[in-house]
């Protein structure tokens, strides 16, 4: 299978992280050195740092955790524009299956507003993104966990411990075009211990394959 396009990889101005995002960074325990290899600027809304602070991702501690990201420069807290007011009200008004939290919503809208790229692994938000903005790059953790700014900065066991934790941990979304490099990554044994994969595994023909793949691939 041909590697995916990671849009990320190829995009050169800001990024704009959902709560989704921050949480599941906080939990590879490694935000800090993931966030640095990055070249882009990297915002988030006052919409997530609420979220956050009223108890989402819990047990990870993620309010104070992104504090720290903050307050050490790897990410920028901004505010939506008075441009951007109107794509956010419309993307949290109307019937529950066409909206979105305020932090999805705050998202989106920032990116709009500065030309940049929406960090998001909600299906549904990224679903009605492309919808109504299909311009706006979007992509997700795991397309920032294989960046190869990322890959390269760490080692392999590092890697494999970095994206289990964050789909374990935090039970972060993997896409099914990103299903093998994950499993693979994580080799079978670990990849069966996250729920998360149980139906990324069973739609496999051969998991083992992709474990095989992947460290071929690390050899080279």
């Amino acid at each position: 299978m041909p590697d995916p396009v990671l849009p990320l990889a190829r995009f050169t101005g800001p990024v704009v992280a959902d709560s989704s995002v921050v949480i599941n960074l906080n939990a590879t325990r490694r935000a800090k050195a993931i966030l640095g290899a990055l070249s882009n600027q990297v915002l988030v809304t006052e919409q997530v740092l609420g979220e956050l602070s009223s108890g989402r991702g819990g047990e990870h501690r993620d309010s104070a955790l992104l504090a720290e990201l903050i307050a050490g420069g790897f990410l920028e807290a901004v505010r939506i524009g008075e441009s951007s007011e109107a794509d956010f009200i419309g993307l949290v008004s109307g019937a529950a299956s066409e909206t979105l939290g305020d932090g999805e919503a705050a998202t989106i809208a920032k990116a709009l507003e500065v030309g940049g790229l929406a960090l998001l692994d909600d299906r549904k938000a990224l679903r009605i993104c492309t919808e109504r903005f299909p311009n706006l790059p979007t992509s997700g953790t795991v397309d920032l966990l294989r960046d190869s700014r990322l890959t390269e900065a760490l080692t392999e066991p590092q890697l494999s411990d970095t994206v289990f934790r964050a789909v374990h941990d935090a039970r972060m979304h993997v896409p099914p075009h990103h299903g093998e490099w994950v499993i693979g990554l994580l080799g079978i044994e670990r990849a069966r211990r996250c729920p998360s994969l149980a139906r990324i595994l069973r739609s496999m023909r051969n998991p083992r394959q992709a474990e095989s793949r992947a460290v071929q691939a690390q050899r080279h």
